[in-house]
Order: C-alpha cells, then sequence, then structure tokens
C-alpha cells in the first residue's frame, strides 16, 4: 500500500504547464487541492464522472495531456467507459485511479472484494493498464505511465484513510469557468506564437511538387 498524498508528490514532477488535471471528489481533491493545486483544475467530480469527463476533453484537445485522477469507485460504477476509451484510443488520456479496497473513501466500509482493475481495463482492451503497489515502486510506476502516450491506467493501492485539511475554495460553476479560462488563454497563446514565429521559405523541391 502506498499514500495518496506521497503518490501526488511524485506525480506533480512529471506535469507540464499545459496539462489539465480532473479529480474525484472527498480525499483525492483535497491531496490533489494541497499538493498540486493548478489553475483550472476540475475539482470534485461525483463518482463514475471523472474519467468519462477527461475522456470528453482528450478528444477535444488531442494536443494537451489530460488526466484523470478518480478512485476504485469510478471505475466499478461506470466500467462500460474503459471500453469506450479503447475504442477511441485517445493518446493523451492518462487514468490514475486511487484504489484503498473499500467501498467508503474513509476505509469504514466493507471490502470492495478486492476487484482487480487492472483485469478491468485490460479486458476492456487497454493494453497500457499496472499497479502501483508500494511506496518503492512509485517513481518507476509513474515513470512508465507518463510514457510512451496513451490511453494508460493505473492502479495506486492506498491506505484507507480520510484526507483531512484545505479543499478548494470556488464553487462548482467558478471552478468549471476557470477551466474554460485556462484553455482560451492557452489557445491564444499558441497562435501569438505561431504568428510571431518566422515563416520560411519551402525548399525548391517542394515548390516544384506544388
Amino acid at each position: 500500500m502506498t499514500q495518496r498524498r506521497e503518490v501526488l508528490l511524485h506525480f506533480n514532477y512529471y506535469l507540464h504547464e499545459e496539462d489539465i488535471v480532473f479529480t474525484a471528489l472527498a480525499s483525492t481533491t483535497r491531496n490533489c487541492y494541497q499538493v498540486l493545486h493548478r489553475r483550472g483544475n476540475p475539482y470534485a467530480l461525483g463518482m463514475g464522472l471523472v474519467i468519462p469527463t477527461a475522456f470528453g476533453l482528450a478528444l477535444a484537445l488531442p494536443k494537451r495531456r489530460i488526466f484523470a485522477l478518480d478512485t476504485d469507485g469510478g471505475p466499478l460504477l461506470s466500467p462500460s467507459i474503459l471500453s469506450v476509451v479503447r475504442a477511441s484510443k485517445p493518446s493523451n488520456l492518462y487514468n490514475l485511479v486511487f484504489d484503498n479496497e473499500h467501498f467508503l473513501g474513509s476505509g469504514t466500509g466493507p471490502p470492495s472484494q478486492r476487484t482487480d482493475l487492472v483485469q478491468v481495463a485490460r479486458g476492456a482492451g487497454i493494453a497500457k493498464a499496472d499497479t502501483l503497489d508500494s511506496p518503492a515502486a512509485i517513481d518507476s510506476k509513474l515513470h512508465w505511465f507518463f510514457g510512451e502516450g496513451g490511453p494508460a491506467v493505473l492502479i495506486a493501492k492506498v491506505d484507507p484513510i480520510i484526507s483531512t485539511g484545505d479543499g478548494p475554495k470556488m464553487n462548482d460553476q467558478e471552478n468549471k469557468f476557470q477551466l474554460i479560462r485556462l484553455i482560451e488563454q492557452m489557445k491564444k497563446k499558441r497562435s501569438s506564437q505561431r504568428q510571431s514565429s518566422p515563416v520560411r521559405p519551402a525548399p525548391r523541391e517542394q515548390i516544384w511538387r506544388e
């Protein structure tokens, strides 16, 4: 088992400025806000909505990496999304699922029968799926997870504890608008960079072919 916060501390090192990170509600949102708060991070998505929402944005923004930080309840509630992901094969979609092997985020509920979510993902056709189950493997598993593109699924086994401390202060509507403004600003930045880049003349061979 690992600690969610420890995994996120290492996860943060691999993120780029333009990456977008969706997070599940409760402890995942609190830990993400405390460890890797980023402008425009969509927080506190409901159970079963994290991967589908991230998947939709990954299709809409194919040049930007999209991350879904979910809990085991998400793919257990809506496993069919994994087959949909496999059908579209978005190479920019990465799914990190925190599995405490209990039905409640607090760990006070009954065990979730230790469902093998890696096999669920592979059964849906997602070949890049693996488990992170020890602190010593965090760096190597994250290096694998971020490398070679997606779609990827990494199941991080975490202790069943409740995370405390501050969380996002904005409401859901403002959180959504922050994401929209971030995407618009990034598009304007890219557009201005393209316009400021000098136009190089095409090679003579290319001009001849045209």
